[in-house]
Parts: structure tokens; C-alpha cells; sequence
């Protein structure tokens, strides 16, 4: 569901096609360029009330956006996706469905 929110700001509103999202929150090639040209910071965190895992934030003009994530690229990405489409966003059912979901 992460990538396919990322793929919307990317695509600039696309609706969703039914074919695979781009690996933006776990392939660096894909989410990195994101990270760069956002100018998304990431520290790390730990002991934090969320556990351990990195804090990404993001000046959006006026506002900066903070996101929690277990691993870098997903809190970039998660953070991204905050500044861009706001903190509530409607995703498809077919893009929350687990891989063992989809498998069965």
C-alpha cells in the first residue's frame, strides 16, 4: 500500500492501473532518487515509543513532515506520502492485501 501511495504522487494522481507498484520502501535505486531530491532527512531512533527504526523529516514549505519507519526507506517514503497527499489517503483493497493473500 506504501508503494502504491508513493506511485500516486509520482504519477501525479494516476489512478491504479492493476499492474505491480515500483519497490519505492525496500529497493534504494527506486526510493533513493525520492530521498535526494526531496531533501528528506533520516535520523536513527532508538528506545523510541515505536520501538527502534528512523525518523524522516521533510520541510514542505511552511510545514515539516515527520514520519516514523522501521527502516530508512520506509519512513522517507512514509513521510513523502504524508507531505504530498495529506495524513489520510483512500488505498484500493487490492493494494492492502498481504503477499500470503495474494499467494492463496
Amino acid at each position: 500500500a506504501l508503494d502504491w501511495a508513493v506511485e500516486m504522487v509520482e504519477c501525479e494522481g494516476a489512478m491504479y492501473s492493476g499492474r505491480e507498484c515500483r519497490p519505492f520502501s525496500t529497493d534504494w535505486a527506486v526510493g533513493g532518487p525520492i530521498i535526494e531530491k526531496q531533501e528528506i532527512a533520516l535520523e536513527p531512533m532508538t528506545d523510541s515509543d515505536y520501538g527502534d527504526g528512523w525518523l524522516a523529516t521533510l520541510a514542505n514549505g511552511s510545514a515539516v513532515c515527520m514520519e516514523f519507519g522501521p527502516t530508512m526507506l520506509v519512513a522517507a517514503m512514509r513521510c513523502y506520502v504524508l507531505s504530498q497527499l495529506g495524513d489520510a489517503i483512500e488505498v484500493p483493497d487490492e493494494m492492502c492485501k498481504t503477499k500470503m493473500e495474494v499467494a492463496e
